[in-house]
């Protein structure tokens, strides 16, 4: 749902932009989020039936999870794969419209990009949410972040085109969170899914300091060197560095249970 609402979300903003002006667009997007805030306060929680009869569960902390989560190899790996998956999307993101207007397309292309990403990160996501199901979490995001790699090395060095741009749109949107079912799936499949909101909470504010920097060497790259080119070298070699770093991930579950 979040991908249908990004699809549209560029194609929007590039007309309120022209027909109303920057004001009234983000107007829009507050009636939203204060709609959202409203439909949130009417979550509530779910009540847990207990269906461990013949299973004694060792009691453990929040405390004991973070602990436990830190001393495990894989949950750092796991930050700092999502470190990089921040970076690569928040760089496209935030200069993908500076990218092209540098590289002599219309305005309209970037946006085109945008909304094509939003699309198919519909079927990305839904495709690695039913193979995480199916076969080994780690070896999909090493498949995912090479590759984010390898498209973005044929959109920066293949000779530039409006075709190459929306195939970029088409084949990035299909990776760009297709990491998020695998990641979770590594953390409650490691530690269960008593803490899953912290631990995950947790790898996703990696994935947060990545965006901060994805957006912020993207414009400092420009200003020094009069180029985005600097920022997507580095995202490219970021993606291979996050292939590698999964692949040493045990992830067999985290044995606290005894059978009583």
């Amino acid at each position: 749902m979040a991908s249908i609402g990004y699809f549209f979300s560029p194609l929007y903003t590039k007309y309120a932009l022209s027909a109303y002006g920057w004001e009234k667009t983000l107007q829009t997007f507050l009636y939203f989020i204060i709609f959202a805030m409203i439909v949130a306060a009417f979550l509530v929680p779910v009540k847990k039936n207990n269906t461990t009869n013949n299973i004694k569960i060792n009691e453990q902390t929040i405390g004991g999870a973070l602990k436990e989560a830190f001393n495990h190899k894989g949950f750092i790996l796991l930050i700092s794969g999502f470190f990089v998956c921040g970076f690569n999307i928040t760089l496209v993101a935030a200069h993908i419209p500076g990218y092209m207007q540098e590289r002599g397309f219309e305005a309209w292309t970037a946006f085109a990009i945008l909304s094509l990403t939003g699309l198919f990160n519909i079927f990305g996501t839904l495709t690695f949410g039913f193979l995480s199901g199916k076969y080994s979490k780690k070896i999909l995001l090493s498949i995912l972040y090479f590759s984010r790699g390898i498209v973005l090395v044929l959109f920066i060095f293949l000779p530039p085109s409006r075709y190459t741009a929306l195939g970029f749109g088409v084949l990035y949107g299909y990776l760009w969170l297709a990491t998020i079912p695998p990641t979770n799936g590594i953390v409650s499949q490691i530690f269960g899914t008593e803490y899953l909101a912290t631990l995950y909470g947790i790898v996703f504010f990696s994935h947060q300091i990545g965006s901060f920097l994805g957006a912020y060497l993207g414009g400092y790259f420009f200003d020094q060197y009069s180029s985005y080119d600097y920022a997507f070298y580095l995202s490219i070699g970021l993606s291979f560095f996050a292939t590698l770093v999964h692949l040493p991930i045990d992830e067999k579950p985290v044995m606290r249970f005894s059978v009583t």
